[in-house]
């Protein structure tokens, strides 16, 4: 017996809304890369401030 691969048995289990399935993992990606941006900018505020810039508005 062939061993399914978990996509494959995640696409059989969800039937008819397999786009349903796919738009809401692409969400869930889109929402952990939205909640890394608030540390990119914490880390350029930083960084310029170490660099004696106190004007953090600019890069």
């Amino acid at each position: 017996m062939k061993k399914r691969s978990t996509i494959g048995w995640l696409a059989e289990f969800a039937g008819e809304k397999k786009s349903l399935y796919a738009a809401s993992v692409i969400l869930a990606a889109a929402g952990v890369v939205c909640s890394v941006v608030p540390y990119v900018l914490m880390s350029n505020m930083v960084t310029n401030l170490i660099d004696g810039n106190r004007d953090c508005a600019t890069s």
